[in-house]
């Protein structure tokens, strides 16, 4: 899991970090997929890029998934910059705890 220390970087690092949509969705893939993509309707490890940016395509079965699939940011209406610098700034205040982005467990906890 992709791990930052908020505590070593002023805020305007962290916003630079997570300036842009596509920096945000490279986060969430690299930490989704760290130890490798498994698809979650058939269990195939082999994929090829999907239709939509930092997207997953099971070579199997087909099924796509995005970066915010299954994870807290399923189905978020508003752009993920903007959330991004929420966590970010919460990180300022709390800078013992590092944030994690992990994904949902298949139950959904």
């Amino acid at each position: 899991m992709t791990k930052l220390h908020f505590n070593k970087l002023d805020i305007k690092e962290l916003e630079g970090y997570f300036a842009s949509e596509g920096d945000c969705l490279k986060f969430l893939a690299d930490s989704k997929w760290e130890h490798g993509f498994v698809c979650k309707k058939c269990g195939h490890t082999n994929y090829c890029k999907g239709k939509t940016p930092y997207s997953r395509r099971c070579t199997r079965c087909k099924k796509e998934e995005s970066a915010t699939a299954n994870t807290i940011f399923t189905g978020v209406t508003f752009r993920l910059p903007r959330l991004f610098r929420s966590f970010t700034k919460f990180a300022t205040i709390h800078p013992s705890h590092p944030i994690r982005y992990p994904a949902r467990s298949r139950s959904g906890r």
